[in-house]
């Protein structure tokens, strides 16, 4: 089963909003789940650059797409510090849960954090703890 089929199946409608961390994860078919309007929200490059997309293919339910940029979002290092402050304080304070989990090394072991991602062997988030 696709995946604009299982989403309608699932939902019973198609959505406002898909978000995209991956090119692996087949952007059209992102277009497919969604309702006249929507946005697919395209973002990191891990795995290499997108793949190139006919703007005809926006044309078909008037669609947006977009990419986001960290960069873009917080220009400087008082701004940083702010949004890093509070995400920790809402994970140690349990009001934000990542559904992966969460996988903390000591510093010490950045190579094996980075192993485990360049081998698919993680779900969810990799903290290196200084």
């Amino acid at each position: 089963m696709r995946l604009h089929e299982r989403i309608i199946q699932t939902t019973t409608k198609s959505v406002l909003k898909s978000f995209k961390n991956s090119r692996h994860c087949r952007l059209l078919s992102d277009f497919d789940c969604l309702a006249r309007r929507g946005t697919v929200v395209a973002f990191g490059a891990a795995s290499g650059p997108a793949d190139p997309l006919n703007p005809r293919v926006l044309g078909k339910g008037s669609f947006y797409l977009t990419f986001a940029a960290f960069i873009h979002f917080v220009e400087d290092p008082a701004e940083y510090n702010k949004r890093a402050t509070e995400l920790f304080t809402w994970l140690t304070e349990g009001k934000l849960k990542f559904s992966g989990g969460i996988t903390v090394l000591p510093l010490s072991d950045a190579k094996k954090a980075h192993d485990m991602l360049e081998g698919r062997k993680t779900t969810g988030k990799v903290l290196l703890q200084p």
